[in-house]
This record gives C-alpha cells, structure tokens and sequence, in this order.
C-alpha cells in the first residue's frame, strides 16, 4: 500500500515504540481519527473492548475482534 502512494499507520497496542517496523504506531483513538479504512489483525482484548469505536469506521476484521 506505502508503495502505491497509501499512508499506512498502525496499532500496536502492546509496543510502547512510536515506529513498528517502519510503521507509525499510535493509540487506537489517533489511528481511528487518521484512518480511511482500518484492518484488525490481532483479537488483542483492547480491539475487543472498543468493537462499538471501530465498527464506526469502514474496516475489515480479519480475526473476529469486532464483528462478534
């Protein structure tokens, strides 16, 4: 996506690091603020927590953090 012009931003809410990987990694309230489209990868329980916050943006739960 970074290749194709797209910022790509992350969540990683068990790594105090600002930068994963090359990513800028943010709380989950700035990364839901700054994103267009956001991905759920990990059933992390802050993701689970906060199904009804993210589910107000267009995402796609890859795990089943928030769609259950």
């Amino acid at each position: 996506l970074k290749e194709r012009g797209h910022e790509v931003i992350g969540c990683e809410p068990n790594i105090a690091e600002s930068v994963v990987d090359g990513f800028e990694n943010l709380s989950l309230d700035e990364a839901l603020e700054r994103c267009a489209f956001a991905v759920v990868t990990l059933p992390d329980k802050v993701f689970k927590e906060n199904a009804a916050k993210i589910r107000t943006v267009a995402h796609y739960d890859c795990v089943g953090a928030v769609n259950n």
